[in-house]
């Protein structure tokens, strides 16, 4: 997060054709930034152009969908 904060504990929803991503963001915070990384960290999405200001507790939300055969 903001390209400095790691959030570990994740809570994933699996789906047929996606997957859900919720995750609790640290308080007293402005996210502006959130990489999905992978296990070796590299970004594997990134969502920016955001403004989250976590003055009162706040749970992030990503729907992530799946494309089968390529695009």
């Amino acid at each position: 997060m903001n390209e400095t904060i790691e959030v570990t504990q994740l809570n994933i929803t699996k789906y047929a054709d996606s997957i859900t991503v919720e995750m609790a963001l640290p308080p007293d915070l402005i996210v502006t930034r959130i990489d999905f990384l992978d296990s070796e960290d590299n970004i594997i999405t990134s969502i920016t152009g955001i403004e989250i200001d976590t003055a009162v507790t706040t749970i992030f939300s990503h729907n992530i969908q799946f494309v089968q055969g390529g695009a």
